[in-house]
This record gives structure tokens, sequence and C-alpha cells, in this order.
């Protein structure tokens, strides 16, 4: 059974909307592209000029995204089978680009703030992302290639930064930082 569900609302200025069947842009933009097999997309914008481009390739990906505000960017890449992205931003120019590559690989990410960025990248199986931001300014990048790892970020302030990388399979990192201007850069490999 091929089926997709894709649901998009936006409230705020100067909405178009194109089409829901795989496709949509809005001055408030949503793109959304589904191929082929029972992927689930629910994009909820509220504000003005935020942007949403998501692409899902292969069976069962699902994505929700909310963002509250004005000026928020998220793109995502699901390619696999059973990905999940679940992600909220509110404030203004926050960004999320996210890729996910394999199978059960989950992204949750929250910003509420300012200026605040994420950077992710799975590549493989059953890894597992959750990041926390709330202030401005702040940065994660974690990058995931290999099955079963784990990384959990927290940021709370201004000016902190989190670059995570694991190479291999079963690693676990979790970063909590609180106060500004905190740096963390950590490799891990088997």
């Amino acid at each position: 059974m091929n089926k997709k569900l894709s649901m998009i609302k936006q409230f705020g200025s100067a909405l178009l909307l194109a089409s829901v069947c795989g496709f949509a842009a809005a001055t408030d933009i949503d793109t959304l592209t589904e191929l082929p097999y029972g992927q689930s997309a629910d994009i909820d914008q509220y504000g003005d000029l935020n942007n949403a481009f998501i692409s899902q390739t292969g069976p069962s990906n699902y994505f929700d995204l909310k963002q509250t505000g004005i000026d928020n960017y998220f793109s995502g890449d699901q390619d696999g089978v059973d990905n999940l992205m679940a992600i909220s931003q509110s404030g203004s120019s926050n960004r999320i680009t996210a890729s996910q590559s394999g199978m059960l690989n989950v992204l949750l990410a929250t910003q509420n703030g300012n200026n605040n960025t994420v950077s992710s990248i799975q590549e493989g199986n059953e890894n597992i992302i959750a990041i926390s931001q709330a202030g401005n300014n702040n940065n994660a990048d974690i990058e995931q290639y290999g099955d079963n790892n784990n990384a959990l970020i927290i940021q709370n302030g201004h000016l902190n930064s989190a670059d995570i990388t694991q190479v291999g399979n079963r690693h676990t990192v979790v970063v909590t930082q609180f106060g500004n201007s905190h740096a963390v850069s950590l490799t891990q490999t088997n």
C-alpha cells in the first residue's frame, strides 16, 4: 500500500499554497518531496518568512516540524527506512539542516531563541541525536557514521558550540553546557 500523509499548516502573512500532493510552496515556504511509500510529514509554521524543505525517499519515514517566529529555516533529507525527524524552532533566524540515510535513525531537535544553528548527518542504522538549545547564537554540529550511536546535546545560554563526530558503532556522548561562550569538540571512533 503506497500511503502518503502530508499535513501543512501555515499562519502568518503572504501565504500561497501550490499543491499538497508531494510538493508545496508558499511565501512561508514549504517544499515537500515524497517518494515512494508510506512517508508522513507534518509541517506547522506560525509567523513570517519561515522556510521548510524536506525530501523523503524510501518507506515509512516520518517528519514533524513546528516553526514559530520569523525567518526560521529547516532543510531535511530522509533516505532509507523508518527514519524519524521531530523538529521545533521558536524565535527568529534559527537554522537546522539534517540528513538521514539508513534505517531507524532518530533526530529530535528543539531550539528556542535567536540565531541558533544545528547541522546533523546520520548514516547507518539506529542512531539517535537529541538536541536542545535555548538562548542565542548557539551551534551544534553532529555527525554519525555507523550503527547504534547516541548523542545528547543540551546548551542553555549564548554563544555555545558543540561539534561531535561519531564513526563506528555503539558510541555515546552527552554534552551539557550552561552559561555563555562554551565550546566542545569531540570525535569518537572504533
